[in-house]
């Protein structure tokens, strides 16, 4: 049993997207529809979809490592 399979790897990804989708309309789809484009929109944007993906990724793979300590001790 892996840290971190293709599964989670899936999961983060599908998460990501949404979620991510979601932060940037939320947090920069004003300056996206004026057309204010910077390299610091960019860097934002790549941010808002990064964030979930992480949070995501890190919590599967506490939940593996976790799983795989109950079933070490069985």
């Amino acid at each position: 049993m892996t840290l971190y399979s293709a599964g989670d790897f899936t999961r983060a990804l599908a998460l990501c997207l949404a979620v991510g989708t979601w932060l940037v309309l939320l947090n920069q789809g004003i300056e996206i529809q004026t057309g204010r484009l910077s390299a610091t929109l960019y860097i934002r944007v790549v941010l808002d979809y990064a964030t979930p993906f992480g949070v995501s990724s890190f919590t599967g793979i506490l939940r593996n490592y976790s799983d795989r300590k109950k079933n070490q001790t069985k």
